[in-house]
């Protein structure tokens, strides 16, 4: 048997390289899957990418089918995903619903925001107790809910359509941060500074530090949050006021990881801040 695409839906991420959201995956709900099998339907999940199949050309089941929806599971296998994504995880009464039925506007590659916003935020949220979340969970599942939960409404002409079906997304963006550099080792009586080589970010004092072996540190902070990379293209250079004018102590400094997370205190406000140790 032939199949075609009903429709598919990818999950992209700021954080990576190549922009797709590694550790998330979709996966049906126990009626979902039923459903599906009696409309002859198949779920290929590729990565962070979920493509549905219609049997081609469309069965006697498919032909006589009611306007459905197919509900899948949201489930963020990486148990890291909270460190560097925008998002809030570990939460027992809350999850992210997503529904085609609401999806925005297509972009430039013909995808639509599975969203209520370009990005996933605060506004796809609900709690476990929502009417449509007790139909699709078991009370296992609301216990420990996943990520999110994805509604996909389909009608009998969507299976009976002889062109491949609508494609949406869910773009989740990187944990911005602000940048603390820890520096060990500094020349006594020099004042090292951060100098952003493309100008974009600025740094300023952040006090004096001991770090845990009691050595003395002087640190350093970025005055606007930062959004994390896999791969930072970041140009920061350490730089020292000397006698004999400024001198660069490190011509790249390294970028922050979402490992080194911490909280610091500014303006009277707790925030999230990435700590990079540098030893001279």
């Amino acid at each position: 048997m032939r199949y075609g695409t009903l429709l598919r839906v990818e999950a992209r991420h700021e954080y990576f390289a190549d922009g797709v959201a590694r550790g998330v995956v979709f996966e049906p709900t126990a009626a979902t899957g039923a459903a599906m099998r009696s409309l002859g339907l198949l779920s290929r999940p590729e990565g962070a990418t979920l493509t549905v199949l219609r049997p081609e050309p469309a069965t006697a089941a498919g032909a006589a089918a009611e306007p459905t929806t197919l509900l899948f599971k949201v489930i963020g296998t990486d148990l890291a995903i909270g460190t560097y994504t925008e998002i809030e995880t570990g939460k027992a009464d809350r999850l992210y619903w997503f529904d085609s039925a609401t999806a925005g506007a297509t972009d430039t590659a013909g995808s639509r925001a599975l969203s209520a916003k370009e990005a996933v935020g605060s506004e796809d949220l609900r709690t476990v107790d929502d009417a449509a979340v007790v139909s699709a969970l078991d009370v296992r599942e609301r216990r420990v809910p996943p990520l999110g939960l994805l509604a996909l409404r389909i009608t009998a002409a969507d299976l009976q359509a002889d062109r491949p079906g609508p494609e949406f997304h869910l773009l989740f963006r990187s944990r911005r941060t602000l940048w603390k550099y820890v520096v060990l080792g500094a020349p006594s009586g020099v004042a090292p500074t951060i100098r952003d080589a493309d100008g974009n970010v600025a740094f300023e004092p952040a006090g004096a530090a001991q770090v845990p072996d009691g050595r003395e540190a002087v640190t350093l902070r970025s005055t606007e949050p930062i959004a994390l990379r896999e791969r930072g293209t970041q140009r920061f250079q350490l730089r020292a006021q000397t006698s004999a004018g400024e001198r660069v102590l490190v011509k790249r400094l390294a970028v922050a990881s979402p490992r080194q997370l911490g909280r610091d205190t500014v303006d009277g406000r707790e925030v999230a801040v990435s700590e990079i140790y540098i030893n001279l």
